[in-house]
């Protein structure tokens, strides 16, 4: 059985060739063309685990024909290449589509057959767990609806409503709903040595408060097990930013708030969850976030073990500005912390 099926898109076929000889060291089924139009035709007719597309090409982009991929398979992972380094397209690309990664030409060969290995994993995990957890679904399934009664009659979202939310995660669990008053209060502090916009502020307010709303997708035992969690529970656990942005982008006014959520668990080296984003593209309220919920969960009492000093929170979190968080963000901490 191969590793997947790929599907190439270059209206360069040199370059679209130069791909496939890169990836030819893995086991998989590739399919490479010249022709966005046939690509397309291609999803319709085969399933494609994981679709390489050039962004710039005659009378369609790459990031439509990723759009169009995910209408036909949500699931399908994309990986957009191109020669220019186009800020706007790859904001656009992540606030958009499930894009998987976004990189340059000309690239590096390791990275690139990486890149896509990492890409497999993930879609056959996926692919498990979608005919594991039939279940799971109809149960994030269930608490998106009791959510969007909260907002029907409403025309914006109002206080009420994140009432409600607040409410809804402290049913499902009072420790993360206690470690999310706190996330807020700390990134509030930090935003403020940081001296962040009061619009922005208000934004990453509720982020902070509803980071862990897709936990509701998450059953108990997993969230309460003291010991190491096994792979496929860990993956329904990277899961949870993608939920609450999914629950959070369906209510009024809130679809900002829903991507900074999606972001918590980013890092500055691309090797975060769930999409794997570099710091260029990173909300800064996101890095405030993950920080802000990095050291309260480090200096809190888990089933797993004794909460750390705040010196040795601290201390981790400096060394985590090398690949995980933004060290302004860090020392904005420290600074509001030694306030106090």
């Amino acid at each position: 059985m191969t590793m997947g099926r790929i599907l190439i898109v270059d209206d360069d076929t040199n370059v679209a060739r130069a791909l496939m000889r890169t990836l030819n060291c893995l086991d998989c089924d590739f399919h490479a063309t010249n022709k966005p139009e046939e690509a397309i035709n291609e999803l319709y007719n085969k399933k494609y685990d994981v679709i390489i597309t050039d962004q710039r090409m005659p009378n369609i982009t790459g990031l439509e024909i990723l759009k169009e991929a995910q209408k036909i398979d949500d699931d399908i992972l994309g990986i957009l290449i191109t020669g220019y380094s186009d800020l706007e397209v790859a904001i656009s690309a992540i606030n958009d589509i499930h894009l998987f990664r976004y990189i340059t030409k000309p690239w590096i060969n390791e990275d690139l057959v990486d890149i896509v290995k990492e890409a497999l994993t993930i879609r056959n995990e996926r692919m498990m767990q979608i005919r594991s957890s039939i279940s799971n679904t109809k149960e994030i399934d269930y608490y998106k609806e009791i959510i969007k009664k909260f907002s029907q009659q409403v025309e914006q979202l109002n206080i009420q409503t994140k009432n409600a939310l607040l409410k809804l995660l402290k049913a499902k669990d009072s420790a993360v709903y206690e470690h999310s008053i706190r996330v807020s209060q700390l990134s509030m502090l930090i935003a403020d040595n940081m001296g962040i916009r009061d619009d922005r502020k208000e934004l990453l307010k509720y982020a902070a408060l509803f980071h862990d709303i897709g936990k509701v997708a998450i059953k108990d035992q997993i969230l309460d097990k003291p010991a190491g969690l096994e792979d496929n529970e860990f993956l329904q656990i990277k899961h949870h930013p993608m939920v609450g942005f999914e629950i959070l982008s369906e209510l009024d006014k809130m679809q900002e708030v829903a991507l900074i959520v999606c972001q918590h668990h980013e890092r500055i080296d691309g090797k975060g969850y769930p999409l794997g984003i570099r710091e260029t593209f990173l909300l800064e309220e996101s890095k405030i976030l993950s920080v802000a919920d990095s050291y309260d969960a480090l200096t809190s009492d888990r089933v797993y073990r004794k909460a750390l000093s705040k010196e040795e929170a601290i201390a981790i979190l400096m060394e985590g500005t090398k690949s995980q968080y933004d060290i302004k963000v860090v020392k904005a901490l420290i600074g509001g912390l030694n306030e106090q």
